[in-house]
């Protein structure tokens, strides 16, 4: 694909600064200075001026009733340009076949030619004076001259007539806007020369004046004022005749005209249709690359066109410029071939027309004068955001990026914004998508995949005038944005401040989430400020020095430090870190000014708000790939000293755990295990640490602390260590000592566990479990011996003794036999009153198991001072408490204190307000009368002494509790539900020993409920 340079050949007037904008008026034309040949060389036919010249000639040869024309666009838009055309052709008859290919009278000779413009507002015949002089009838229309009145129709009619005559008038607002200030008796200039008009628009519709043609031109979007008399005057054509003006617009803006006109006026010469072809399809394979690479979703196809009809220039010239056509004092045709010319010849100037394929609306050098003159001109109020953001002679922002990565993308990129952000009037569309960037961006050799990144998310955290608007677009506008309030914000900020907000990044960067390797963090700490103990290691994130180590304050500290191994360092180059501390500025400021929004209330969808937030993003990306270039040694504890080892940060699924990278690091260099359970660790603990046979457990930590050749590692590992082999009987702890084995076999023995009393017999059912042994032998009344009766089931023995000797031996020999174990049974006592016949109040005492019992009627203890118990005791009027203990083999039971009520018939009331614990076993046999038992539990708040839950199928499940072991019905239900979840279909009983409640009153509500009769002498208060 051949070069702009190699393809193009450029006129030489474009390389001329004083020739690039040859502004013609209708004074030239009149007066001959303008070469007509030379005109239509660099002159593009429009649609617009096709049909005037067409409309104009029938007009001439009498084949047409039109006879007035309005050319209605804005300045520069191509009026005055359309009118010269028609009046070189009117006077030139030898042009007219090479311009109108045939559309034309050839018969017509000359045709005479009156034009006017409104910029000669000193004309002092009046706008009728000037057409009459030109067409040699000067003194026809003296009455009209002194003082200035409007010729009627007939005069018109009789001035004009004869020959065909082109009159054109250009740009009247203007002419009409100074002639209000010329006052003529009581009206002024302005309403004489709109007579004046009006009646020359009627006569010209008049047969006598058929091959008359006027042609005005109008500026209403400048000069509304002025405009009105035109559309006045044109009114009253209308309703005189019916007919009004034809109105053209000489230049289509939206159309490839535009395309057309710039290559006739800028080049000499395009190549032939297949070189042009040829460029298309590289710039449509530079889109099907980056559709690929899904970063533009622009057709191929659609592009190659656009390519094929604006060639030699880019498409979205055309776009651009229709954002900013409107602008006051733009004028639109003429000022944007003005500054094409510039560009181009500023392109072959600098030789970079051969690097390039197309002109791009990109391709402005706005270091260059003149062209900075020409777009500062559009929009005078962006010459800041030019000179900071996007040209400044290598110092802007866009160079400066491209200075770091090569190439022009930052400049082009940044120049294509400000081409989209030229319009300067109200509901204009200004800015650009970064995906409408990428995709004008596409040009053969340019990789778009590195745009986004690279370029427009460095150039928008660091430009001053780019915005976003709230449709995503980036313009430029004339106020700066967050970023430079983001430099003036950070710019403020001392060292110290700096470095605060340093230490708070880097401490969040490495703060302990798992906290095995290190359990503290201090960044970037004063000497005097840093905490060591023997329990944490602590990362210190030290200040560069000289050499990439440690400075000398921090190694003497380490040298000085008792707890060596508990100090780990990051460090690295110092030549990086102001750069660092730069950076903690700018998130110091970002942070600053999120919080002043917020303050204000600005909306989190406000577009400045999002973009602070999208700028906090990225500088924190670039505050952490700093930390990441500065920070690169790590600094940990070796036998002979701090050992180094090089750290590399690197981010992982976009993410960057400082702490997992350290763990990593460190256990490459075997300062870190994770390896906690295995023998090798036990082993290493007892040759590092635990080396004595005996050593208080809080040296062995305190050695693990100070020893450089101790890993680390989980901090509870060490208390870990220590329960399994306590718990594997290999170390032995006595209060704070800690004894290593090997030790000695441990001798047997027997645990003894009650699981059931029978209250009624006193028969108790024990669970005897052998430690150390395999067989257990009994004895009542003596020491068991291996001559005793051997137990057969251990689970379920049971005895109505008072105490039996229990002796567990190992028949494999491999414990000694300890000595017997004595298990001593509880004696209770259980009571009635009553009246016999005679009305006489008896006490009933019974010992279980039965032993003697011994009582007092007068308070007195009747251990010491009571009578035997033979029978039911009678007790005298008044007694107020009978006193009971029974003893048996040294076995005593408690008192038992039984309180007499002498107010009723003798029996003993329930206490509402006072706890009550109800003595009554309670047996339930089925699934639904376990839980009918437990739900009352529920109800009445009540408590189950020992409780034992068995279900039943083809197998069994038992669970027991403790005798003494008390628990609610509602974590009774949850163990039921346990142990029924272990056997499919199985029936649940429950058997309780007692029940308490909190109350009295309860006690009574659950008989009640229950239907149960409630004997006092069972309920204990």
């Amino acid at each position: 694909m051949d070069s702009l340079h190699e393809l193009c050949e450029v006129r030489d007037e474009v390389f001329d600064p004083s020739r690039r904008d040859t502004v013609l008026n209708l004074t030239d034309l009149i007066q001959d200075r303008i070469n007509p040949r030379r005109f239509f060389e660099t002159n593009y036919v429009t649609g617009g001026m096709s049909t005037l010249l067409e409309k104009a000639f029938d007009r001439f040869s009498r084949r047409s009733k039109q006879g007035t024309f309005l050319l209605n666009q804005a300045m520069g838009g191509g009026k005055t340009h359309n009118m010269i055309a028609l009046g070189l052709l009117a006077k030139h008859p030898e042009l007219r076949d090479d311009v109108m290919n045939g559309y034309h009278d050839p018969n017509l000779g000359k045709i005479r030619v009156a034009a006017f413009t409104g910029r000669e507002s000193d004309a002092p015949l009046g706008v009728w004076g000037a057409i009459a002089n030109q067409i040699g009838k000067k003194e026809q229309f003296s009455d009209y001259y002194s003082p200035l009145s409007a010729p009627g129709q007939t005069a018109w009619e009789n001035l004009l007539e004869g020959d065909p005559l082109l009159i054109l008038l250009d740009e009247l607002p203007p002419y009409f806007d100074q002639a209000r200030a010329w006052k003529i008796g009581n009206a002024d200039l302005a309403t004489v020369t709109k007579a004046a008009l009006s009646n020359l628009l009627v006569a010209v519709d008049r047969p006598k004046l058929e091959n008359v043609c006027v042609v005005i031109s109008d500026l209403t979007a400048t000069y509304g004022e002025g405009s009105q008399q035109i559309t006045e005057a044109l009114h009253d054509l209308k309703n005189e005749s019916g007919r009004g003006a034809m109105e053209l617009e000489p230049v289509q803006q939206n159309t490839n005209e535009i395309y057309h006109i710039l290559r006739k006026q800028i080049f000499e010469s395009l190549p032939p249709e297949e070189e042009i072809q040829e460029v298309a399809q590289a710039y449509a394979q530079s889109v099907e690359d980056a559709k690929q690479m899904d970063v533009t979703d622009a057709s191929p196809e659609e592009y190659a066109r656009r390519i094929r009809d604006a060639y030699p220039f880019h498409f979205s010239i055309r776009d651009l410029y229709a954002r900013f056509r409107e602008n006051p004092g733009f004028q639109q045709t003429r000022d944007l071939i003005r500054l094409m010319r510039t560009v181009v010849a500023r392109l072959y100037d600098t030789e970079r027309a051969k690097e390039k394929a197309l002109v791009h609306p990109y391709d402005l050098d706005l270091n260059h004068k003149d062209t900075l003159t020409e777009v500062t001109s559009i929009n005078p109020k962006l010459e800041n955001a030019i000179s900071h953001d996007i040209a400044s002679d290598g110092s802007s922002v866009a160079e400066t990026i491209d200075e770091k990565r090569g190439g022009r993308d930052a400049q082009d990129a940044a120049t294509l914004l400000l081409m989209a952000s030229l319009a300067n009037v109200p509901d204009a569309v200004r800015g650009l998508t970064r995906a409408e960037v990428i995709s004008q961006l596409c040009t053969p050799g340019r990789d778009v995949s590195r745009i986004e990144k690279e370029v427009l998310k460095p150039f928008y955290t660091s430009a001053w005038y780019l915005h976003t608007d709230t449709d995503g677009r980036l313009l430029f506008k004339d106020v700066q944005n967050i970023n430079a309030r983001l430099k003036t914000t950070s710019e403020s900020y001392g060292r110290e401040s700096r470095l605060v907000e340093l230490r708070d990044f880097l401490a969040g960067l490495f703060e302990p989430s798992i906290g095995d390797v290190y359990q503290r963090v201090q960044a970037l700490p004063a000497v005097d400020d840093i905490t060591v103990t023997s329990d944490k290691v602590t990362l210190i994130l030290a200040e560069p020095s000289a050499g990439s180590g440690l400075s000398e304050d921090l190694r003497t500290f380490y040298d000085d430090q008792e707890y060596q191994n508990r100090v780990l360092f990051l460090t690295g180059q110092e030549s990086t870190l102001q750069h660092l501390l730069e950076k903690s500025a700018r998130l110091k400021a970002i942070r600053h000014i999120l919080e002043e929004m917020k303050v204000e209330k600005v909306s989190e969808n406000d577009p400045q708000y999002t973009s602070a937030q999208e700028i906090q993003d990225e500088i924190k990306l670039q505050l952490l790939s700093a930390a990441r270039e500065t920070f690169t040694t790590l600094l940990f504890p070796h036998f002979n000293g701090l050992r180094s080892a090089d750290f590399v940060g690197e981010f992982t699924d976009n993410n960057y755990n400082g702490e997992g990278q350290i763990r990593s690091t460190l256990e490459d260099k075997g300062k870190f295990t994770a390896d906690i359970e295995s023998d090798s660790f036990l082993k290493k603990c007892e040759d590092r640490l635990f080396t004595q046979k005996q050593m208080l457990w809080s040296e062995v930590k305190r050695r693990a602390a100070i020893n450089t050749e101790w890993p680390w590692h989980r901090p509870n590992a060490l208390r870990r260590l220590k329960e399994r082999m306590l718990h594997e009987d290999q170390w032995r702890q006595e209060g704070n000592y800690v004894n290593k084995g090997p030790f000695p076999s441990p001798e047997t023995s027997v645990r003894v566990r009650e699981i059931h009393r029978d209250h009624e017999s006193g028969e108790v059912t024990l669970r005897l479990t052998p430690e150390h042994g395999d067989t257990i032998y009994y004895e009542v009344g003596a020491e068991a011996t291996e001559a005793s009766a051997e137990v057969t089931d251990p689970q379920a023995f049971t005895t109505e003794a008072l105490k039996v000797s229990f002796l567990c031996v190992d028949s494999e020999g491999e414990h000694e036999t300890g000595d017997p174990v004595e298990w001593t049974n509880d004696v209770t006592i259980k009571h009635q009153v009553y009246s016999d016949a005679e009305g006489k109040k008896k006490v009933e005492l019974k010992a279980v198991p039965e032993v003697p019992i011994r009582y007092t009627t007068d308070g007195s203890n009747p251990r010491q001072a009571g009578g035997k118990y033979d029978e039911p005791v009678e007790v005298e009027e008044g007694t107020q408490v009978v006193q009971a203990v029974a003893e048996g083999d040294g076995v005593v039971s408690e008192p038992e204190k039984i309180r007499l009520d002498w107010t009723d018939d003798g029996s003993p009331g329930i206490q509402d307000d006072q706890p009550a614990l109800w003595k009554q076993s309670h047996q339930l046999g089925t699934t639904k009368e376990a839980y009918d038992f437990l739900n009352r539990m529920q109800k009445w708040d009540a408590v189950a002494k020992g409780p034992r839950i068995t279900v039943d199928s083809d197998e069994w499940v038992e669970l027991a509790f403790d005798q003494e072991m008390e628990i609610g019905g509602e974590r009774l239900e949850e163990a039921t539900e346990y142990v029924r979840g272990l056997i499919d279909d199985g029936e649940v009983s429950l058997n309780v020993d007692a029940l308490r409640f909190e109350r009295g009153q309860q006690l009574r509500d659950w008989a009640e409920d229950a239907k149960a009769d409630l004997n006092p002498d069972e309920v204990e208060q």
